[in-house]
């Protein structure tokens, strides 16, 4: 696979062993923006990109995590400012997974990784810095 010089990039494995790997560009080119998004799935000949450069959500979101679930659908957690967003990779295009990952208070929220549970629920992994402490959070998302 040819690609743009990738930052935050991220790699998982179905079940059959293929790769799917997700990434954001570095530099600003033709096809590809500063801070764009993409995801590649190995069909067993060819890398396909899974729908168009990200983010899905609002400007300035970045990848954060990626994971497969139990029917070998990726998922991707999206960063926006203090928000994260879910999309699932369903019937050809990229679908919102419940509401945003929000602290529910005013406070910094950083999404920082995500798995997929045996309930194939996301499990996300995010930090919390407040004005008096701050915590590292782990949610299951059960929408």
């Amino acid at each position: 696979m040819r690609a743009p010089t990738p930052l935050n990039s991220h790699l998982v494995l179905d079940s059959s062993g293929a790769p799917t790997v997700a990434f954001q560009t570095r530099f600003q080119a033709p096809e590809a923006s500063l801070g764009d998004g993409y995801v590649f799935r190995w069909t067993g000949n060819a890398w396909q990109m899974l729908g168009g450069p990200f983010p899905p959500g609002p400007p300035g979101s970045g990848v954060v995590a990626l994971a497969v679930d139990r029917t070998d659908l990726p998922v991707i957690a999206v960063q926006d400012g203090s928000r994260g967003h879910l999309f699932r990779w369903v019937n050809g295009s990229w679908g919102a997974v419940g509401s945003e990952v929000d602290s529910g208070v005013d406070q910094s929220c950083d999404l920082l990784g995500m798995t997929i549970d045996s309930r194939n629920l996301p499990v996300v992994m995010f930090w919390q810095a407040g004005s008096v402490t701050n915590s590292l959070e782990v949610a299951r998302l059960a929408w």
